[in-house]
């Protein structure tokens, strides 16, 4: 347990500390213990930011349980640090959809600048696959269409 912090952001834990603003050493809210096993369970599904996201939630949850307190006219509210500690999450999720987003176009697997494999047989249907009328239509699925007299005509 213990708490370090470089502002050269070079290990995750560093880039963590500084997007969830827990750069303090005077108020910690997270140990490195606690950030380093989020970054073990968390840093598989996404990017930093959905880390950031996770350890937010952490100190919104530690925050849940502090109660707003009155006296002599003076209002402590811990439950406004826990709001924008939840608010910060969402902010932060919507930063990890965005890294996920931008970039390349993805079309499922296919690259826009990718050529094709010479090596590899072209496919045998294509542009005019249908032109064939007597063999029937050939987009009928698990539907069989056979040719018959009586069916004359039903391919205009």
């Amino acid at each position: 347990m213990g708490f370090s912090y470089d502002s050269g952001l070079v290990t995750k834990l560093d880039q963590v500390r500084f997007l969830v603003g827990d750069a303090d050493e005077t108020e910690v809210f997270l140990q490195d213990d606690e950030i380093s096993w989020l970054i073990d369970i968390w840093y598989p599904k996404g990017s930093i930011y959905y880390v950031a996201a996770m350890a937010c939630e952490a100190i919104a949850a530690k925050f849940s349980r502090e109660v707003t307190t009155t006296s002599d006219s003076q209002t402590v509210g811990t439950s406004e640090l826990q709001r924008k500690y939840l608010d910060l999450a969402a902010r932060l999720l919507r930063q990890h959809e965005t890294l996920l987003t931008g970039g390349e176009v993805s079309m499922g697997g296919i690259n826009a600048g990718e050529q094709p494999d010479p090596t590899v047989t072209r496919p045998a249907f294509g542009t005019g696959m249908h032109d064939f009328v007597e063999a029937g239509p050939q987009d009928r699925g698990d539907e069989a269409a056979y040719l018959s007299p009586e069916w004359e005509g039903w391919y205009r």
